[in-house]
């Protein structure tokens, strides 16, 4: 079917000619028309800043690891890793160098002391250079004075030697000690295999008594230390 074409009549307009439906969507074409006709003033986007360049990075030198296979006291891992010397009547620590004729000793005072003071605990053997520097070192951060290490020391000139590096580390203190090794000098008696350090935590006054007493039946020389009791020249005697 063609459309009808409605006859255009004069005077009167073509809206009201077509139905009430026609009729509003021709006004809001009209009124959408007038709004679309509106100026709008271009918006010309700001230009972005440019980008800044952060400055290079500084070059980081990662710091030389330890060599895995030794710790701070000289102590290697080989060693801590091992099973701790030990005998019926006395241990040393993991990693402490007890030496045949050191044993030897230990093994004489272990028969000579009572059953409360098995077993003995050995703290401290032979001593390389790092580990004497390392034992020194430790000394001094808990605080005793170098009036104090004099006291223990025999040698103050040794001592001296030591302790004028002391502020540059464990490292300096070593290379000073293995300097006198090589002089045919030994600052410690653990140094030259000839002295033992035994735990005396957990003892009794009476019971540190008594092993001193036993030490020095055995021809030995006994310091009380800090934490340990120092024992040196370690010759046995036979028993009375």
């Amino acid at each position: 079917m063609s459309p009808r074409i409605l006859p255009r009549l004069p005077g009167v307009p073509l809206l009201a000619l077509c139905g009430p439906m026609a009729r509003l969507a021709h006004i809001a074409a009209r009124r959408l028309g007038r709004h679309t006709r509106h100026h709008v003033e271009p918006v010309t986007p700001e230009p972005l800043p440019a980008p800044t360049q952060s400055p290079p990075a500084a070059s980081v030198t990662a710091a030389p690891m330890p060599s895995p296979d030794v710790v701070d006291d000289g102590t290697t891992l080989d060693e801590l890793l091992e099973e701790p010397q030990k005998s019926p009547t006395w241990v040393a620590l993991s990693g402490v160098d007890v030496t045949p004729r050191a044993a030897a000793w230990l093994d004489e005072l272990g028969a000579r002391v009572e059953a409360d003071l098995l077993p003995i605990t050995v703290t401290s053997g032979r001593r390389s250079p790092q580990r004497q520097a390392r034992a020194l070192h430790d000394d001094l951060v808990a605080g005793q004075t170098p009036q104090q290490l004099h006291a223990l020391y025999q040698r103050d000139d040794l001592l001296d030697e030591v302790l004028a590096v002391a502020d540059e580390g464990v490292e300096a203190m070593t290379e000073v000690l293995a300097l006198q090794l090589a002089r045919g000098e030994h600052l410690s008696p653990h140094m030259r295999d000839d002295a033992v350090d035994l735990r005396r935590r957990n003892r009794s006054t009476e019971q540190l008594g008594r092993l001193v007493a036993h030490c020095q039946a055995l021809g030995a020389q006994t310091v009380i230390e800090r934490d340990h009791l120092h024992v040196q020249h370690l010759t046995p005697r036979p028993r009375a």
